[in-house]
């Protein structure tokens, strides 16, 4: 728990560059950030109201972002600019992802 605490915090600090990928001014965004060899465990993310939702690969991004990443996929969520929550994959690089889990997070904020 602290890991993904610690995780979210770095998050915070880095500043959302991944390329290929805007945080348009809605009021969430949803990044799903995966690597080009692990696409097969791509995260479903469903769609919901309010929220835009952008895909990144891991080895386009920046070195600031990448060494905050420990598992992939990782799907983070930003509320304007600033990292809220995130989800990462555990060891089987894969993340199953449910579209109340992240209404809860939404609901909370």
């Amino acid at each position: 728990m602290l890991n993904k605490v610690f995780l979210l915090v770095l998050f915070m600090l880095v500043p959302l560059e991944a390329n290929n990928v805007e945080v348009v001014k809605t009021k969430f965004t949803i990044v799903h950030i995966n690597a080009k060899w692990n696409k097969k465990n791509d995260v479903n993310i469903p769609s919901i109201p309010g929220c835009s939702i952008k895909y990144a690969y891991f080895e386009d991004q920046p070195e600031s972002l990448k060494s905050t990443i420990q598992y992939v996929p990782t799907v983070v969520l930003y509320k304007g600019n600033m990292a809220v929550h995130q989800w990462s994959a555990d060891l089987s690089f894969r993340l199953e992802l449910k579209k109340d889990d992240i209404e809860e997070v939404i609901n909370r904020l």
